[in-house]
């Protein structure tokens, strides 16, 4: 009876192994993840023939997931491999990512047994992948046993390919000559970088080629190219190299938007968090270089989740107006997006680890580019700013020559004023006593003496009154207050339209008195008069014989618009498009290019309102709307 309840338990034992990888000449690469059987070895006290006979003493079969430093014990992986061809097969057994301690026994069909370290299994310019070699008989099935200790390493991801040996060894050079290029395409990428923090010398920058720096060292510590040339015979960087990258990497990045976003000065909270966790991934590189048993599986998930956040800061900065987060909301998108995969394969999620691998690498090399782009659009952004700085401070400075020079021939009037009026007064009161000594004389004389005397103090009071007109044009307005254009138009005409009529140019004004603007009514004054005199210069400089200048001002719901044209021939296109810019002038050397500029200036920013030119026929018109003083 016991005899026939061990060969039950043999033969259910060779069932359970039935889930065997097959094999032929026609392989290439084969996933045989799922043909794996997997045991947990708490103790570590298991042997080969322990795992052989798992169903037999009673183990129990695990389903194979990414494998953390903080489990206790070993893990065996038995792999039954059935070479169906006629021919012998020469084949490769690969484990991605294994950096742990452990063997490999190969058992053929002839029970013969062939013993190998694990440390002795990694391929070139492959580490930390585990590359087993080995050869099948036809017809033979042969069964591998792995034995991992994941106290060596910090994750182990178990999954299996088998693999031509041919052809493994051209897609290790192909492999790494993707990788080669990769990794030159980051040190092209901080080395420029790094020549422009010379240049600019901003934190950011800084931050950045530190980033780059450790992304460099973490796109290393994942393939061989690190090991082989770099700190293969340095026992310390082999282990800790990832470990040591992947935290730094992540503050690195964390630290570059603190400077990038200047979330100091715009978003407190934020920049508080962003301390916090570059904090933590300090404290977290500690902890691994210690040794401290923690799973890091979860621990990089988390971590990658936090980064993925990113995103969601540079958009929250973007609609709050700071433009520069633009590229970096999109790096931080492409990085989240390339990284998914492998923070889904580190939570056990079914995704071939090579596809992971691959999404994270473009996703970093984009990101990178991607962050590199937004630090340009800063700069420019940046010089942008500094160019409309100038240019408001050069309007500014523009603005205060023209009122300095209008204050100093107010007071120039004034002093003429000043002068004239004692002269004037004396001047009235001799012709009143002249008017008293003619009335006493012939009383015809005396009448048209009076007349005369009259038309006289007529004049003296015009030319006080002009002079007092003059003050208060070159004053410099103070207080904003309600004024009627036409009123503005008539006071301009009053002072100077002796020069237009010389200049046999005719005005036409149409409007409603009764329509007022509110602002500075001698900053209007500037304007208008700025116009008129362009006006006569182009009836100069094209030789228009009839000459008229017409302003209309009418209207148009709550804006009053004036509307100032002339027949002076209009300007060509690429005039008219600049015509408004600072220091873009017609008229050579006797131009400042900043009438019309500063005229803008006046109507946009000290009324509120816009100007616009145009050309119509035979001539161009000026159009400004200026917010009207609300009806009562």
């Amino acid at each position: 009876m016991p005899n026939i309840f061990f060969l039950l338990i043999l033969l259910f034992s060779s069932l359970s192994y039935a889930n065997t990888a097959k094999i032929n000449e026609k392989l290439t690469t084969v996933n045989i993840t799922e043909n794996v059987r997997v045991y947990r070895d708490i103790n570590g006290t298991l042997l080969p023939k322990d795992i052989l006979n798992a169903k037999a003493i009673g183990l129990q079969e695990e389903k194979p997931r990414p494998i953390s430093s903080a489990y206790e014990g070993s893990y065996w992986f038995h792999i039954n491999i059935e070479n169906t061809s006629e021919k012998q097969l020469d084949w490769i057994l690969s484990i991605p990512k294994a950096n742990a301690n452990g063997n490999i026994y190969y058992i053929n069909s002839n029970k013969q047994e062939h013993s190998v370290s694990i440390a002795d299994s990694y391929s070139f310019l492959n580490y930390p992948a585990i590359s087993y070699v080995a050869t099948s008989n036809p017809k033979e099935t042969s069964t591998l046993l792995i034995r991992l200790s994941p106290g060596g390493s910090y994750f182990i991801f178990p999954k299996f390919d088998i693999t031509d040996k041919e052809l493994f060894f051209k897609q290790t050079i192909v492999n790494t000559m993707i990788k080669s290029i990769v990794f030159g395409a980051i040190m092209i990428l901080f080395t420029y970088n790094l020549f422009l923090l010379f240049s600019f010398r901003t934190k950011a920058y800084a931050w950045y080629c530190t980033y780059i720096f450790f992304v460099a060292l973490f796109f290393l510590s994942n393939n061989g190219i690190g090991y082989e040339f770099l700190w293969s015979s340095s026992e310390f960087l082999s282990k800790n190299i990832f470990v040591i990258s992947y935290p730094l990497m992540f503050a690195a990045a964390l630290q570059f938007s603190r400077e990038f976003l200047k979330t100091k000065k715009r978003f407190l909270l934020l920049d508080y968090l962003l301390n916090i966790f570059s904090l933590l991934f300090v404290v977290l590189l500690f902890i691994f270089i210690l040794g401290l048993k923690v799973d890091s599986i979860k621990i990089f998930a988390v971590s990658s989740l936090v980064m993925s956040l990113l995103p969601l800061l540079g958009l929250y900065a973007w609609r709050q107006g700071y433009k520069e987060a633009r590229f970096y909301t999109i790096a931080w998108g492409v990085w989240a997006i390339g990284m998914t995969p492998l923070m889904l394969l580190m939570l056990g999620a079914d995704i071939e680890f090579e596809t992971a691998i691959i999404g994270g690498r473009i996703g970093i090399i984009f990101e990178s580019i991607l962050l590199s782009f937004a630090l340009a659009d800063q700069i420019n952004i940046l010089r942008e700013q500094k160019d409309e700085a100038v240019a408001k401070y050069e309007a500014q400075r523009a603005m205060l020559e023209v009122n300095s020079r209008q204050a100093q021939m107010g007071e120039m009037v004034s002093a003429i004023i000043h002068q004239w009026n004692q002269p004037l007064t004396l001047l009235m009161i001799m012709l009143e006593e002249v008017q008293m000594m003619a009335s006493e004389g012939d009383k015809k004389i005396s009448k048209k003496i009076d007349t005369e005397i009259t038309n006289i103090q007529s004049v003296i009071t015009g030319m006080s009154s002009t002079m007092d007109d003059f003050r208060n044009f070159f004053s410099p307005s103070k207080n904003k207050k309600a004024f009627s254009p036409i009123s503005t138009i008539n006071t301009i005409l009053s002072m100077f339209g002796k020069q237009y009529e010389y200049a046999d140019i005719a005005f036409e004004i149409n409007g409603d008195e009764t329509l007022k603007i509110i602002g500075k009514e001698n900053e209007l004054k500037q304007v208008l008069l700025n116009l008129f005199n362009n006006a006569k210069d182009a009836f100069y400089s094209h030789g228009i014989k009839v000459r008229k200048i017409e302003v209309s001002i009418e209207r148009d719901r709550e804006f009053a618009v004036l509307n100032v044209s002339d027949n002076a021939g209009g300007m060509p296109t690429e005039i008219m498009e600049k015509v408004f810019e600072q220091y873009y002038t017609t008229k050579g050397d006797k131009g400042t290019g900043i009438g019309l500029y500063i005229c803008k200036k006046i109507i946009e920013e000290s009324f509120g309102g816009k100007i616009e030119a145009k050309n119509i026929n035979g001539g161009t018109v000026f159009v400004i709307k200026i917010p009207a003083e609300q009806e009562s």
